[in-house]
C-alpha cells in the first residue's frame, strides 16, 4: 500500500503597464518526520565526491522532473478553479520552454480520482497528498501553487492585482528546497474580468519561475551530495540475524552506497535509508544483488514502488 511529455502552451496578451514587487528566495528547513530526521545511521558521512559521482548529480539535477499542483491548503472556490488551473498551465509552460519535463495537471487529477488507496496510504505514511501524488508520478520536484486575485472593473475595463506564492520540495523526502511570493503593484488591464485576472497571475508566474528554479536546483544539488536517498521497507522481517546480515551485506558496498540509516524494524517490518548514485531501476537490482548472496533472502520480491520508495518482501 506504499503502497509526459506532451505539453500544454498557455498564451495570453498584455494590454498596459503591469509590474511586480519581489520578494527574496528563501531556501526552506527540511519538512520530514523527527524519525526522518534524525534516524541511526549505519554508515559515516560519504567521503568528498568522485568525478563520476559529480557527474551523476549534475546529470541528474539537469533531468529532474518537475510536477506543478494546486497547494492542498489552498481554499479553492468553484469560481476560482479556472485560475488555478490557469496558474498550474503558466508554470507549465515556463518549464517546459526550458526543456524540463513535467507532469500534466490531467494526469495528476486522473490519478486523484482514480487511486482508491491514496488515503490510506497518505495516512500511514505521513505524507501530504500533493507529496503522495509527485511520488506516484515519478516527479523529482514538485511546486504547489497557492494565490489570491482581487479585482475592480472602471467603466468598461477590467483589472486585476494578484498576490502569488510558489514552494517547491523535493519529492521524495518533502524538503522545502524554495519559496517565493511575489505581491503585483501595478493593475492588469482585461476586456473582462476572466483576462484581467488570467494576466494578472500568468505575468507574476512568468516572474517567479526562474529564481525559484535556480534556487531550487541549488539546494537539490546540496541534498544529494551523498547520493539519492532510497527509502526501502522490508517485510516479514521475523528472522532478526539474517536481516542483518543482509544490511551489513549493503553497508559493505562501499562502491555503490554511500550510507545506509536505520528508521524502525519490528518483527513484521523494517524501514531504511539507502543512499546511493544510481536511478531506481538501478537500486532495485542492486537490492536483488546483495540478498542473493545471503541464504534465506533467495526469493526476495518487490511488493510496490512509489517514485523512490520501495517495498520488498523477504519471501520468508
Amino acid at each position: 500500500m506504499r503502497n509526459m511529455m506532451a505539453v500544454v502552451l498557455v498564451f495570453f496578451v498584455l494590454a498596459g503597464g503591469i509590474s511586480c514587487a519581489t520578494e527574496k528566495v528563501v531556501s526552506m528547513p527540511d519538512e520530514t518526520t523527527s524519525a526522518q530526521r534524525n534516524p541511526l545511521q549505519i554508515n559515516g558521512p560519504a567521503a568528498p565526491g568522485t568525478a563520476e559521482e559529480k557527474k551523476f548529480i549534475k546529470d541528474y539535477i539537469e533531468s529532474m522532473r518537475f510536477m506543478v499542483y494546486i497547494d492542498e491548503k489552498a481554499k479553492v472556490s468553484d469560481s476560482e478553479e479556472y485560475l488555478y488551473r490557469k496558474a498550474v498551465a503558466f508554470a507549465n509552460d515556463y518549464l517546459a520552454k526550458k526543456n524540463i519535463e513535467v507532469v500534466l495537471l490531467d494526469q495528476i487529477e486522473s490519478l486523484r480520482r482514480d487511486h482508491s488507496t491514496l488515503m490510506e496510504d497518505v495516512q500511514g505514511e505521513n505524507l501530504s497528498v500533493v507529496q503522495w501524488l509527485a511520488q506516484k508520478l515519478n516527479a523529482d520536484v514538485y511546486i504547489v501553487i497557492d494565490l489570491l486575485v482581487q479585482n475592480e472593473k472602471r467603466g468598461n475595463q477590467y483589472y486585476a492585482q494578484s498576490n502569488v506564492s510558489l514552494t517547491a520540495f523535493e519529492a521524495s523526502t518533502g524538503r522545502l528546497l524554495a519559496s517565493k511570493s511575489h505581491n503585483q503593484i501595478d493593475k492588469s488591464v482585461g476586456s473582462s474580468e476572466q483576462i484581467a485576472k488570467t494576466n494578472s497571475v500568468g505575468i507574476c508566474i512568468q516572474r517567479i519561475m526562474g529564481d525559484l528554479l535556480t534556487t531550487t536546483k541549488t539546494y537539490m544539488e546540496k541534498a544529494i551530495e551523498d547520493g539519492i536517498r532510497y527509502e526501502m521497507y522490508i517485510t516479514d522481517t521475523a528472522d532478526a540475524k539474517t536481516l542483518l546480515k543482509f544490511i551489513g551485506a549493503i553497508k559493505d558496498e562501499k562502491q555503490k552506497v554511500t550510507r545506509i540509516e536505520s528508521v524502525y524494524r519490528t518483527d513484521e517490518e523494517g524501514k531504511y535509508y539507502v543512499y546511493m548514485f544510481g536511478n531506481p531501476d538501478e537500486f532495485e537490482l542492486f537490492i536483488y544483488s546483495i540478498a542473493e548472496t545471503i541464504p534465506g533472502l533467495e526469493g526476495i520480491k518487490l511488493v510496490s514502488q512509489r517514485g523512490k520508495s520501495f517495498t520488498f518482501s523477504t519471501g520468508m
